[in-house]
């Protein structure tokens, strides 16, 4: 089977389970977004589109999950912008404003859009990725010179788009953080895998007793607390 078929294949299967997910109770959020105020490439020369949301020496990288954009991740970026963090929110490749074909390569995106944090003043990166996105964050971590901060994971799949993420998670070696909600069909075990699988120390897992899934987590109390009082470890 061709590497493009077996992403196809992953895509719609996850796509069955985040329809699904999606589908039961969980937080509204506003439909107002923001407009874009940062263009980049990836290595691989797609272009995507972007917002940087707040000042600081500290850049926060959201990748979102599938069927989302930039829009996904902007309440809490802002909140973030609020304690003094610099973020970047994004379309990823095929998705809102941004150019290429949608569900491949994620990682690659967030490589792109780690380098345009840098290139606008960030000293320090934390990636934060919801399902896709989660895929996306964990395999870019271990490959990012110089070395991020930490990583957050929240519900995602082990492979994603022809990237394999716990191939990845053995070689990271940065403070990592993985969540999940228990009743969120098979993302509660992909992420137990990719915790067993990094190979950082600093590693913490979170199974929360819920349905919800991907960026919707940082809506419950406890989840919220746990990825800000990493990010404010790591970050400084």
């Amino acid at each position: 089977m061709s590497r493009v078929l077996r992403g196809a294949v992953t895509v719609l299967a996850l796509l069955a389970v985040v329809t699904a997910t999606t589908a039961s109770a969980g937080p509204t959020r506003p439909e107002a977004c923001i407009a874009t105020n940062a263009r980049f490439r990836t290595t691989d020369g797609v272009r995507l589109a972007g917002a940087v949301v707040g000042r600081g020496k500290t850049g926060i990288v959201f990748a979102h999950q599938v069927a989302g954009d930039r829009c996904q991740w902007l309440p809490f970026a802002r909140e973030l912008a609020g304690r003094g963090y610099r973020s970047l929110v994004f379309d990823m490749r095929g998705y809102g404003a941004s150019a290429g074909v949608a569900n491949v390569d994620p990682h690659l995106d967030v490589l792109g859009a780690a380098a345009e944090l840098r290139r606008r003043g960030a000293s320090r990166i934390v990636l934060i990725g919801a399902s896709m996105g989660g895929t996306g964050v964990v395999a870019a971590a271990p490959r990012i010179r110089p070395a991020i901060a930490g990583v957050v994971e929240l519900s995602a799949p082990t492979g994603f788009g022809g990237v394999d993420a716990r191939v990845a998670a053995r070689t990271l070696t940065r403070p990592a953080l993985f969540v999940a909600g228990r009743d969120d069909g098979d993302f509660a075990q992909a992420s137990r895998a990719l915790h067993r699988a990094a190979a950082t120390r600093d590693k913490k897992l979170v199974i929360a007793p819920t349905s919800w899934h991907g960026v919707d987590l940082v809506s419950l109390p406890v989840v919220k607390k746990t990825v800000l009082e990493f990010i404010a470890r790591v970050g400084g």
